[in-house]
């Protein structure tokens, strides 16, 4: 019985595409971030999770050029408190909680990411995070959430039904399999 509703679950699914940009992404967020660190791909409704220790913060620039030459001009910080430690003073306070979640957001293009403490853009302390459009996250339960992209080919009222009977097939299925 249930290998039916798996199959019919796939029938359903005929059109929905993958991608490899996550749902939810962790970033190890530190100094001396290599190459392949510095780049994340994310659906759109994900998250991204910064972990850090030490003193860091969380900060987005606007746009590419800024990002590159790590001018912190006008950037908006998003964790918890603004970047106040001075090196050169030895002031060691803790500049905010040492886990910011990011919400990807719901339009797809790029987002700039540096950490605004003295120096830490310079030794790469930033990433660029891809918010892809084609794709989103939907949760299924509270702590599963999946990622589906129906084909554009199809027409919007085709996509949204689509979508609709997917999630709906999913959560059945989930609560079938416990």
């Amino acid at each position: 019985m249930l290998c039916s509703k798996f199959i019919l679950f796939l029938v359903i699914l005929h059109g929905v595409q993958a991608s490899d940009a996550a749902c939810n992404v962790e970033v190890d967020w530190k100094l001396q971030m290599s190459a392949s660190e510095q780049v994340i791909k994310v659906r759109e409704g994900g998250t991204v999770t910064f972990t850090w220790g030490g003193h860091h913060n969380v900060a987005e620039v606007d746009n590419l050029q800024k990002y590159k030459a790590c001018d912190l001009t006008g950037a908006t910080v998003l964790s918890a408190q603004a970047a106040d430690h001075d090196h050169d003073s030895h002031s060691h306070r803790r500049l905010a909680d040492n886990t910011y979640t990011m919400k990807a957001g719901a339009s797809a293009g790029d987002r700039y990411i540096v950490c605004e403490v003295s120096g830490h853009c310079a030794a790469t302390q930033k990433i660029i995070v891809t918010v892809e459009s084609a794709t989103a996250c939907y949760c299924l339960l509270d702590s599963e959430c999946a990622a589906l992209s129906v084909a554009s080919s199809s027409s919007s009222s085709t996509n949204s039904m689509a979508l609709f009977l997917s999630i709906t097939l999913s959560a059945f299925l989930m609560n079938q399999v416990r």
